[in-house]
């Protein structure tokens, strides 16, 4: 699986090198820029998945920053984390906010709080991509339902991971199921994820893709999904060679009637299961 890119962004190349050894040693790629402009330039044809910059930089500071990735629709929702030596005024900070930036750290910064930010910060993007998907398939689904009434489950199902080609990042798995948790249709990442082939996950259900040491949870977990109609957080999933995969998910049930939809994304840190 491809690590997280991560763009380091410091006038001061030492800064950058440390920073850089530090998330290559940590299980992360990185790129680097040395200021405002070369850092939005990286970021619009790379774009990573978080910014770490200094706050003040040679050709402008973290608001300057902050805006012009803001304004820029390939990398308006990038997280930004700012190190700074500065006292920021609320305002400042509110603003900076606004604009994406997800956490301050205060210089000199500790390496371990570093890495552990930018793992807090991609692990809140990830989940607030995955409920974009969720929300954007929903939407979607309400229109299908309208115009195909009496279509068949299958073929509602597969409508709508159709229209995930367009909707959804391609980095996002999506399972619809039905309220047995048999599987109807999946999109080529939960292939990739699991190691069988899509024709194969379409004659499967949850139970086997569940670990064994959690399948006793699975049916009070299911049936809670059904009930409650969303639920989110970490669950392990089962590949083909045995092994388990940790996946942060968001499910919607009865996106149409008896369809439900999950859409997960591997997380970096195997937490709990959610209950």
């Amino acid at each position: 699986m491809d690590s997280p890119l991560i763009l380091v962004v410091d006038d001061d190349p030492d800064t950058r090198e440390l920073y850089g050894l530090l998330f290559e040693v940590s299980g992360y790629s990185h790129v680097e820029a040395d200021g405002v402009d070369a850092a939005v330039e990286v970021a619009r044809r790379v774009r990573p998945d978080v910014i770490v910059t200094d706050w003040m930089l040679g050709d402008g500071d973290g608001i300057t920053l902050c805006k012009a990735l803001h304004h820029h629709g390939r990398t308006r929702r990038t997280p930004i984390i700012a190190a700074t030596g500065m006292s920021l005024s609320p305002e400042i900070r509110d603003g900076a906010r606004q604009l994406g930036c997800e956490m301050f750290l205060i210089k000199p910064v500790d390496v371990d709080a570093l890495v552990r930010a930018v793992s807090n910060t991609l692990q809140i993007a990830q989940a607030r991509s995955l409920r974009a998907a969720a929300v954007r398939l929903r939407r979607y689904a309400r229109g299908v339902r309208e115009s195909a009434r009496t279509a068949p489950a299958n073929t509602i199902a597969l409508q709508l991971l159709a229209a995930s080609r367009v909707r959804v990042s391609k980095s996002v798995a999506l399972i619809v199921a039905d309220d047995t948790g048999r599987y109807l249709a999946v999109n080529d990442r939960v292939a990739e994820l699991t190691g069988y082939r899509s024709s194969e996950l379409t004659t499967m259900c949850v139970a086997d893709l569940t670990p064994e040491d959690v399948e006793s949870m699975r049916p009070q977990l299911w049936n809670r999904f059904i009930e409650t109609g969303t639920q989110e957080g970490v669950y392990f999933l089962k590949r083909r060679d045995g092994s388990s995969v940790p996946m942060r998910y968001v499910a919607v049930a009865n996106i149409a009637p008896g369809l439900h939809l999950s859409a997960l994304a591997p997380t970096e840190q195997p937490l709990p299961i959610a209950g």
